[in-house]
């Protein structure tokens, strides 16, 4: 059942590429199937044309809903940071001969 899905799905993606060149229209207009092709939404290097905004007013909200807003986040991952840091500095067990 899995791999009649997968060789169908497979086939599928080959007829569409082939859908996709102009060369093959005859073809399929031979065999009366109508050529279904993919409207891209991007361009072909990806560049997407950004719309007119406030740039200023988006970069304020990001600045009032973000986690360091909140001064008791602040805090707490300021000491989780200092305790990390420690932490990696004095390990729990020492294990080198050279520093016991």
């Amino acid at each position: 059942m899995v791999e009649e899905e997968y060789i169908r799905q497979m086939k599928k993606c080959i007829i569409y590429k082939e859908m996709g060149d102009p060369k093959n229209i005859d073809k399929f207009n031979k065999l009366k199937i109508p050529i279904r092709l993919n409207k891209r939404t991007l361009p072909y290097y990806g560049v997407v044309k950004v719309p007119i905004h406030n740039m200023k007013q988006s970069i304020d909200e990001i600045i009032k809903t973000h986690w360091s807003s909140d001064p008791n986040l602040v805090i707490m991952t300021k000491i989780f940071t200092k305790k990390c840091i420690d932490f990696q500095q004095n390990r729990f067990m020492q294990t080198n001969r050279t520093k016991l």
